[in-house]
C-alpha cells in the first residue's frame, strides 16, 4: 500500500466527512457529538500531503492555508496562528509493514457474548464501547483484564487504542493485544493502522515491536 493511501484510510477513520471531504465530525460511534478540529494536515515521508478543513471554518481561511501549502511545508503553530485555533496536536502515523507476531496465551477477545463473564477490571468501561470498538482484546493476568487493544475509529482502515495498567506495563502486555487485534482485523479485511502522539515514544516503540512502521506525521488545529 502506498504511504498516501494509508494516510487517506487513516483519515476517513478519524474523521467523519461530507462529499466535499470536510470533516464534520470526529469517528467516535459511542460519542456521536465530537467536535472535528479546524484543520488536520497529514504529510507523507515522501512529501505527500493531505488537508483537510472542519466544518464552518470560512472559506478565506481556507484559502489563506491553501496559499501557505503552497509556498512551503505547513507549520502547525503558523496554523494555530492563522486560524485563532487554541492548541494543536502531532501524531505519527503506523501501518503495518512486516510480520506481526502471534499472540501468546492470555488474550482474549471481548465479544457481546462473552463480556458479562470476563472479569474486566478495570476496563468495565469496553462494555460501553462494544460492539462498535470491535474487534477488541485483552490480556489476562490472575483472570483480570491488565491490558486493552480495540478499534477507536473504524471505517476501511481501522485504528488501535491500546490501554494497559502501570503495574504491568514493559511487560509484553500491550505488544500482546496489539498483535491479537491486528490480526483480527486483517481477517476482517480491513487495514490495521496506528497513530501516536510524537511526544510518546513508549507507544511508537510498541508499534515498530508489531511490525509496523512509520509512513506519515501529521497535526490537528484545535478549536
Amino acid at each position: 500500500m502506498r504511504d498516501l493511501e494509508a494516510l487517506r484510510l487513516h483519515i476517513s477513520a478519524m474523521f467523519l466527512m461530507d462529499g466535499q471531504g470536510t470533516m464534520t465530525a470526529v469517528n467516535e460511534p459511542w460519542d456521536p457529538s465530537g467536535t472535528p478540529p479546524l484543520l488536520y494536515v497529514g504529510k507523507t515521508l515522501s512529501g505527500e500531503q493531505e488537508i483537510r478543513f472542519g466544518a464552518g471554518l470560512p472559506h478565506g481561511l481556507r484559502q489563506e492555508v491553501l496559499a501557505l501549502a503552497r509556498s512551503g511545508p505547513l507549520s502547525p503553530q503558523r496554523c494555530c496562528e492563522l486560524l485563532g485555533g487554541r492548541s494543536w496536536e502531532e501524531e505519527v502515523c503506523f501501518c503495518l509493514h512486516g510480520p506481526c507476531p502471534g499472540p501468546p496465551p492470555g488474550c482474549v477477545e471481548v465479544t457481546g457474548e462473552n463480556i458479562s463473564r470476563l472479569n474486566l477490571g478495570e476496563f468495565r468501561w469496553l462494555e460501553e464501547e462494544l460492539p462498535a470498538a470491535g474487534p477488541c482484546f485483552v490480556y489476562l493476568e490472575g483472570g483480570e483484564a491488565v491490558s486493552a487493544c480495540r478499534s477507536v475509529r473504524a471505517a476501511a482502515g481501522h485504528e488501535a487504542g491500546i490501554e494497559t495498567l502501570p503495574a504491568s506495563r514493559r511487560r509484553g502486555r500491550g505488544l500482546a493485544v496489539l498483535s491479537a487485534w491486528t490480526i483480527a482485523v486483517l481477517r476482517r479485511g480491513r487495514v490495521p493502522l496506528y497513530s501516536a502522539l510524537t511526544t510518546n515514544a513508549a507507544s511508537q516503540a510498541l508499534a515498530a515491536k508489531a511490525g509496523y512502521r512509520r509512513y506519515a506525521s501529521g497535526f490537528s488545529v484545535m478549536r
